[in-house]
Formats: C-alpha cells, structure tokens, sequence
C-alpha cells in the first residue's frame, strides 16, 4: 500500500501535538500560524479526523490523535537518525545543536567545561542543556528531545539505553563560618543536632543518607526544606544551618567566602554520575563524537580528584 505523505506535515502535527498551540507550534517550526492552518487542515482530510479542538488553552487532542501521536515521533525520529547516519560529520564547520539533559548542579560544574572545551573544538555547534526531573530523562531521550543526559541513575536503564560513568562526585556538609551549632571537626552528634536545610538530591538520600542513619534510629532535624540546591550555600552562608551539598557545587563555589566544608560524618560511598544515550543514536555520528568528547572530559575530573587527594 503506498502512502503519500509530506514529511513536513507529520512535523507540524508534532509540533501541534506537543505544543498544544497552533501559533507556538508554528513557532517552533519557522512557519506562520496561516501555515500551519493549512497544514492541518490537509491532515484532518487524511486521518479523516479532527485531530485537535481548540479549548480555553490552545489545541486539545482527539483519541486518535492521542493514538496515532507516537508513530509519528517514531517516524520522525527515524527520519532524522536515517539522515545522519550516512552524514560526515565534521565538528570544525558543523553548526548542529546538540539536546543534553543534566541536573542544575552539574550544570553550574559542566557547563562552563563543555562551552570551552567545544568552542575550541567546535566552534559552530551549539550545545542546549535542558534541566529535568530525574524520572524524565528517559522518557525525554524516547522521545527524541534530548539525545543524551548527565546524571546519577540508581536503577539499571531498560536495554534500549547505553551508559558509562564519566565521573564521581562526594556529599559534604557546609555550614556559615563560626556557626555555633557546629565544631571545626563536627561529631555526628553536632551534624543531628543542628538545624537542617534540605534541599532536593534525587533519590540519593533514600539511597546513600537515610538508611545509614535509620539503621541506628537517629533523624536530622530539618528545619527549612527548599526545591532548588544552587540557593542553598547562600542560605547557609546567611543562616545557622547546616546542608549536605555535593562536592561539585561547592568547587563552583569556592569563591563565596564565609562558608566551611565538613566531612559527612559518617561514611558515604562517592556517587557515581552516568552519561546516558539512546543506543538509536550509535550509529550517529555526531552523537558519537560529542558521547566520546565528553567522556574524555569527564575522565579528567575524577583524575583531577586523584592527583589531588595524594
């Protein structure tokens, strides 16, 4: 059965469908809201459906849009690995835009080594750090919008997915200079008895902090939760409380005087942070590059760690 289906309309309908807007959606494109009118006027004849509905909010999917929707990434996505396949890249005069999902912390730490790195390296390409919740990464390199992450994953990835761990990173305590609920060398006692400030860390407090201290029936006495970890040393430096932090924000932020680092006060093993990709991009060759140009930058890092801990 022959299809005769434009490419572009299954872009718009992407677009429309993520988008929820016909003017975002056109946007997002290059198109005029006109043109994307049109586009899915053709697309209604073909699916012999309505698709979208215009609601209070923008465009609201019907069921067989909601149906048809994953076919249509997965084609696109096809489409678009297809191309790159058999295309030479060359990362001295390539200007493609690279979709990488990371964390704010190691946003703040990686962030400034890939621009530097990769201006040098590739100066025409463009690199788009998207921030997400842990559980949306995976779902986020299904579908195409991002092709590889950076973060600490506890569960092992479904067999769709390639991993390595580029580098560790180390939990510590800060807390303001001559804070009177902390010793220079603080006891855990001091640590559980201080205020808290709790930030958001992933799992890895149920994982690597919480069990150690449940075993023995002892709780930190939190008393300021926030959504956000880059506040956190300004809070601290300002405050009486105390914070576990990661050792990479804080190597962002040894500039900020007036804070101490301690010692977590009882063993942690060091967090291994993983660089994810989708195995639909190994024969990508862009990915490849830009997969085998970060980890070597990450390797670095932990050497960096070694040589100064001798």
């Amino acid at each position: 059965m022959k299809i005769n289906m434009d490419l572009n309309l299954l872009s718009i309908f992407n677009a429309i469908y993520t988008e929820k807007n016909i003017t975002k959606a056109g946007k997002s494109l290059g198109l005029t809201q006109s043109a994307v009118s049109q586009a899915l006027g053709r697309l209604r004849l073909h699916f012999e459906d309505e698709l979208f509905f215009r609601v209070s909010k923008g465009m609201e999917p019907t069921e067989k849009a909601h149906m048809i929707a994953p076919y249509i990434s997965d084609a696109l996505n096809s489409a678009e690995e297809a191309f790159f396949v058999t295309k030479e890249f060359d990362p001295m005069v390539s200007n493609q835009v690279f979709k990488i999902g990371m964390a704010d912390i190691d946003t703040v730490f990686l962030g400034p080594i890939l621009v530097n790195h990769f201006q040098k390296k590739a100066p025409n390409v463009q690199l788009k750090i998207i921030q997400v919740d842990s559980e949306k990464y995976l779902e986020l390199m299904d579908k195409g919008e991002i092709e590889i992450a950076i973060h600490w994953f506890e569960k092992d990835l479904p067999k769709r997915f390639s991993s390595t761990v580029v580098f560790h990173d180390d939990l510590v305590v800060i807390s303001r200079n001559n804070n009177p609920n902390l010793s220079k060398k603080p006891t855990l006692a001091d640590f559980l008895d201080a205020p808290h400030l709790r930030a958001p860390m992933g799992n890895i407090e149920e994982r690597y902090i919480d069990p150690l201290f449940s075993r023995e029936q002892m709780r930190r006495r939190v008393a300021l939760t926030v959504n956000h970890m880059l506040g956190v040393p300004i809070l601290v430096k300002e405050t009486n409380l105390v914070a576990t932090v990661f050792l990479t924000l804080m190597n962002y932020c040894k500039d900020l005087k007036g804070l101490e680092i301690h010692d977590f006060p009882v063993d942690v093993p060091s967090i291994p942070i993983s660089l994810i990709w989708h195995q639909k991009f190994d024969g990508n060759q862009a990915c490849k590059w830009i997969i085998q140009e970060i980890q070597e930058l990450c390797r670095t890092i932990d050497e960096g760690k070694s040589d100064s801990s001798r």
